[in-house]
């Protein structure tokens, strides 16, 4: 009886150990640890339910990593809004008959090859309520400058190596 009450709760925990393998039963405490697994940061940004979203996302993100779905669904589970990504060609391309292409010619003025932009709506981030206006404008420029951060280190992560991009933050019009 002795042992049995020493290896009962071991014995229940390897019984249960598949339950922290699932995004969905896992404890939240263990929801970073299974991010790791996939190279995945997740803090204090990250809610408990974006978390586990993207982690039942993990397989279909990976198999799709570096296209513009898979870009763009990453970033609606992190801003929990849509987001839109343009690719846009040559600006202003206008050939004429008497026009000449060759090495080193760029076509459109502004022209960037390889590039996309990025459209994300975000909500606009509340102080804490106890705070005074200067130290929470100060909070609120903090925390925007993080976010910010933090989706460029994902568009980075996720975009294919050849590309650049643009961010456009819009505001959340609700």
């Amino acid at each position: 009886m002795l042992f049995e009450s020493f290896w009962g709760p071991i014995d229940q925990q390897i019984s249960s150990i598949h339950n922290y393998f699932d995004p969905d039963l896992t404890p939240p405490r263990f929801l970073p640890w299974l991010a790791s697994w996939f190279d995945l940061v997740l803090d204090d940004h990250w809610s408990e339910s974006q978390q586990r979203e993207l982690l039942n996302s993990v397989i279909w993100l990976y198999r799709r990593r570096g296209t513009r779905a898979a870009l763009q669904r990453y970033l609606e589970i992190f801003t929990q809004r849509p987001v839109e990504i343009l690719q846009k060609r040559a600006k202003n391309l206008t050939l004429g008959s008497r026009a000449r292409l060759g090495v080193g010619v760029a076509l459109g003025t502004g022209n960037m090859p390889h590039t996309f932009t990025v459209k994300v709506q975000l909500r606009p981030i509340t102080p804490p309520p106890d705070m005074d206006e200067a130290a929470a404008a100060a909070e609120v420029a903090r925390l925007e400058k993080q976010r910010l951060e933090l989706i460029h280190r994902m568009i980075m992560a996720e975009k294919p190596a050849h590309t650049s991009y643009r961010l456009e933050v819009v505001p959340v019009t609700e």
